[in-house]
């Protein structure tokens, strides 16, 4: 950890006993420590995914964000030993900090969702970003892989929401301030399908497990 407050959202395990964990780390220049390296911030908050040996030694240390507040929520591993990252962002963030492209995105509104995609060595690979005008929410630990490595994502949200990162719309209009959402995208980051829960009054999402006979969310 650094000066500030720093916390883990979701951990993922392989089956070499490596350890991913993502969180956030805060403050501005605010220094992540993890085993003699330092990684600084570009904002308020950070996001971050700290990748761990089987004897707890840092393999390498993620940060993505930008100027304004961002914050990794979900961390899986995929069939091929890819690292799968999901949060939130707002203003421009920068997604490839240690190596890969394309490096940023913008957010549409407040806090936008992205999706993003990296090797075993950190190396962006690919990165989607979701939103709509007003604030976007991914549940902590609200990324889970299916059997061909597609996304689903469990949040919230208030507004309108195109959950389509492509040229396609896949626009969703919440009915109270602050709406379910359970969203699949495939292997490739592409949209699939879209359900939202609401009613008079606001909603919090728990989990989202994937299984052989479906997805289970909690709330």
């Amino acid at each position: 950890g650094g000066t500030g407050l720093d916390e883990v959202k979701d951990l993922a395990l392989d089956g070499s006993g490596n350890v991913y964990a993502g969180g956030v780390f805060n403050g501005t220049a605010n220094t992540f420590t993890a085993g003699g390296t330092n990684v600084l911030s570009n904002g308020s908050s950070d996001g971050f995914v700290l990748a761990l040996g089987p004897d707890g030694s840092v393999r390498w240390t993620l940060p993505i964000g930008g100027p304004q507040a961002d914050g990794v929520r979900g961390v899986a591993l995929s069939t091929t030993g890819k690292v799968v990252v999901a949060g939130t962002f707002r203003s421009a963030a920068d997604f490839s900090r240690s190596g890969g492209g394309p490096t940023s995105l913008t957010a549409l509104g407040g806090a936008d969702l992205f999706l993003a995609v990296y090797s075993s060595t950190a190396i962006l690979e690919r990165v989607r970003a979701v939103g709509g005008p007003n604030d976007e929410s991914l549940a902590m630990g609200g990324l889970a892989l299916d059997s061909q490595d597609g996304a689903v994502l469990l949040g919230s949200f208030s507004g309108s929401l195109d959950f389509d990162p492509g040229a396609g719309l896949a626009t969703r209009t919440s009915q109270s301030s602050q709406d379910l959402f359970l969203a699949r995208y495939d292997a490739n980051g592409d949209f699939l399908a879209a359900a939202t829960v609401g009613g008079a009054g606001a909603l919090t999402p728990g989990r989202a497990v994937v299984d052989a006979n479906g997805i289970v969310v909690t709330g």
